[in-house]
């Protein structure tokens, strides 16, 4: 390397709309193929408990999960996580699925409720990444503020439909 009174020239131009484009999230309009996985079909992990309403409970404590196996990742990729709540304290949830290269996992953040009943009103989604075909796992890993969780759906990227000409 030579030192210069310029110093390191650019190597390339990045434009707003690149920018733009890399910082955004995807929009969940394009996310349509919806499999639900009732909270009754997780492994329950730790002090938590299925209860009478179908929800799994004493999600605040310490090391508690909910884990769904043969979750369907159509052809992989990005899916979109909804889970079913409620919570009059707000919570996070940790999410880790098979797809997730990284291995560091996502964060599920599930806003307040009016209480623990009160499952019309808690929805929370996040993206994340799953294998193609039906061995994926999708885990919760709770115990970030108290939630009561009825249930997960995992909604796969509509194909774009081909073109044809006549």
């Amino acid at each position: 390397v030579e030192q210069t009174s310029k110093g390191v020239c650019n190597v390339d131009s990045v434009s707003e709309q690149d920018i733009a484009e890399n910082n955004s999230k995807p929009d969940s309009k394009d996310f349509v193929d919806k499999t639900t996985y009732p909270a009754s079909t997780a492994i329950i992990s730790g002090d938590a408990q299925l209860e009478g309403d179908g929800a799994v409970h004493n999600l605040h404590m310490e090391g508690t999960s909910l884990q769904w196996e043969n979750v369907d990742g159509g052809k992989g990729g990005q899916a979109m996580l909804t889970a079913y709540y409620a919570t009059p304290d707000g919570a996070t949830a940790l999410v880790n699925s098979s797809g997730n290269l990284s291995g560091e996992g996502y964060f599920l953040k599930f806003n307040k409720t009016t209480g623990w009943s009160d499952y019309a009103n808690g929805i929370a989604t996040c993206f994340i990444d799953l294998k193609p075909g039906t061995e994926n796992t999708v885990k919760l890993t709770c115990g970030m503020g108290g939630v009561n969780i009825t249930g997960i759906a995992v909604s796969l990227k509509q194909e774009p439909e081909l073109q044809h000409q006549s």
